[in-house]
Protein backbone atom coordinates (compact mmCIF):
# COMPACT_ATOMS: atom_id res chain seq x y z
CA UNK A 1 0.00 0.00 0.00
CA UNK A 2 1.39 3.37 -1.02
CA UNK A 3 1.07 6.66 0.81
CA UNK A 4 -1.80 7.86 -1.40
CA UNK A 5 -3.61 4.56 -0.81
CA UNK A 6 -3.15 4.90 2.96
CA UNK A 7 -4.34 8.52 2.95
CA UNK A 8 -7.34 7.56 0.82
CA UNK A 9 -8.24 4.70 3.15
CA UNK A 10 -7.94 6.98 6.19
CA UNK A 11 -10.17 9.60 4.54
CA UNK A 12 -12.71 6.94 3.61
CA UNK A 13 -12.79 5.61 7.18
CA UNK A 14 -13.19 9.13 8.61
CA UNK A 15 -16.02 9.81 6.16
CA UNK A 16 -17.82 6.65 7.29
CA UNK A 17 -17.20 7.32 11.00
CA UNK A 18 -18.61 10.85 10.63
CA UNK A 19 -21.80 9.27 9.32
CA UNK A 20 -21.88 6.67 12.12
CA UNK A 21 -21.58 3.73 9.74
CA UNK A 22 -19.63 0.47 10.00
CA UNK A 23 -15.98 1.03 9.01
CA UNK A 24 -15.61 -2.65 8.14
CA UNK A 25 -18.71 -2.78 6.00
CA UNK A 26 -18.66 -3.86 2.38
CA UNK A 27 -19.84 -0.45 1.18
CA UNK A 28 -16.91 1.23 2.95
CA UNK A 29 -14.39 -1.07 1.36
CA UNK A 30 -16.04 -0.72 -2.06
CA UNK A 31 -15.91 3.07 -1.76
CA UNK A 32 -12.16 2.91 -1.12
CA UNK A 33 -11.64 0.31 -3.85
CA UNK A 34 -13.49 2.37 -6.47
CA UNK A 35 -11.52 5.46 -5.53
CA UNK A 36 -8.06 3.96 -5.75
CA UNK A 37 -8.53 1.26 -8.39
CA UNK A 38 -8.82 3.70 -11.29
CA UNK A 39 -5.71 5.64 -10.27
CA UNK A 40 -3.67 2.49 -9.62
CA UNK A 41 -4.80 0.77 -12.81
CA UNK A 42 -3.86 3.83 -14.87
CA UNK A 43 -0.44 4.05 -13.19
CA UNK A 44 0.29 0.36 -13.72
CA UNK A 45 -0.78 0.45 -17.37
CA UNK A 46 1.32 3.56 -18.01
CA UNK A 47 4.41 2.09 -16.36
CA UNK A 48 4.02 -1.19 -18.25
CA UNK A 49 3.61 0.65 -21.57
CA UNK A 50 6.68 2.78 -20.95
CA UNK A 51 8.65 -0.30 -19.93
CA UNK A 52 7.65 -2.17 -23.09
CA UNK A 53 8.45 0.84 -25.26
CA UNK A 54 11.92 1.23 -23.74
CA UNK A 55 12.64 -2.48 -24.19
CA UNK A 56 12.36 -2.13 -27.97
CA UNK A 57 15.71 -2.36 -29.78
CA UNK A 58 14.33 -1.25 -33.13
CA UNK A 59 16.16 1.88 -34.43
CA UNK A 60 12.81 3.52 -35.25
CA UNK A 61 11.65 2.99 -31.66
CA UNK A 62 14.90 4.54 -30.46
CA UNK A 63 14.29 7.63 -32.62
CA UNK A 64 10.69 7.90 -31.43
CA UNK A 65 11.80 7.66 -27.80
CA UNK A 66 14.43 10.35 -28.29
CA UNK A 67 11.97 12.66 -30.05
CA UNK A 68 9.27 12.05 -27.44
CA UNK A 69 11.62 12.64 -24.52
CA UNK A 70 12.94 15.82 -26.11
CA UNK A 71 9.41 17.06 -26.78
CA UNK A 72 8.35 16.41 -23.19
CA UNK A 73 11.50 17.98 -21.78
CA UNK A 74 11.17 21.18 -23.80
CA UNK A 75 7.40 21.66 -23.54
CA UNK A 76 6.64 23.15 -20.10
CA UNK A 77 2.95 22.16 -20.10
CA UNK A 78 3.64 18.54 -21.03
CA UNK A 79 6.60 18.38 -18.66
CA UNK A 80 4.52 19.74 -15.79
CA UNK A 81 1.70 17.28 -16.51
CA UNK A 82 4.02 14.27 -16.37
CA UNK A 83 5.88 15.52 -13.30
CA UNK A 84 2.62 16.13 -11.43
CA UNK A 85 1.21 12.73 -12.36
CA UNK A 86 4.43 10.88 -11.54
CA UNK A 87 4.83 12.57 -8.16
CA UNK A 88 1.19 12.19 -7.17
CA UNK A 89 0.45 15.91 -7.24
CA UNK A 90 -2.56 15.54 -9.52
CA UNK A 91 -5.44 13.16 -9.95
CA UNK A 92 -8.17 12.23 -7.49
CA UNK A 93 -6.16 12.94 -4.35
CA UNK A 94 -7.15 12.53 -0.72
CA UNK A 95 -7.31 15.78 1.24
CA UNK A 96 -4.09 14.99 3.10
CA UNK A 97 -2.19 14.88 -0.21
CA UNK A 98 -3.53 18.09 -1.71
CA UNK A 99 -1.51 21.26 -1.70
CA UNK A 100 -1.98 24.87 -2.67
CA UNK A 101 0.27 26.15 -5.44
CA UNK A 102 2.00 29.43 -4.84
Amino acid sequence: MGLLDAASLAETVLHVVDRHRDIGGTSTLRRYERWRKGENTLALATIESIHQFFQQTNPLAHQLRAAGMSFCQHNPLINRFFVHRATGLSGDLPRAARYAET
